[in-house]
């Protein structure tokens, strides 16, 4: 049986084989398993980009708060790039910022929780936007 916070998420299979992780081994195949149709139809890429990033951080977050506590840097570390991310192409779109404050705070709220996050969170800005130093 899958736990019910599972159900209302609007991926599935990353959860899913996290959970399966936590109780098994796990291995990596180096072979092509499988093939992956991508296409502006589908359910995943007819979204907007800015929707594909917010539900990514809500992914992450319902793993973070659901899943073993040992992992919860590494969650925290991916709900952080992820916000930054949003916030990039947030700007670069002209989006609505409305949708972005919950973001922010969620951002805030990892930085709060794991300050030795903010360091490298803006180094990893700064080497994809070196722009940002120039005077």
């Amino acid at each position: 049986t899958l736990p019910e916070w599972i159900y209302p998420l609007p991926l599935g299979d990353w959860p899913f084989f996290l959970l399966h992780a936590q109780t098994g081994k796990i291995g990596f195949l180096p072979d092509v398993m499988a093939a992956y149709r991508s296409h502006a139809q589908g359910a995943w890429m007819g979204q907007s980009r800015l929707k594909r990033i917010r539900q990514t951080i809500d992914v992450t977050i319902a793993c973070r708060d659901n899943l073993e506590a040992r992992y919860r840097r590494f969650f925290n570390y991916a709900i952080a790039r992820g916000c930054i991310r949003l916030i990039e192409q947030t700007v670069g779109a002209k989006s609505d910022w409305g949708l972005l404050w919950p973001y922010i705070q969620k951002l805030w709220g990892v930085f709060q929780e794991d300050p030795a996050l903010l360091p490298k969170i803006v180094a990893r800005s700064y080497e994809k936007h070196p722009e940002m130093l120039a005077n």
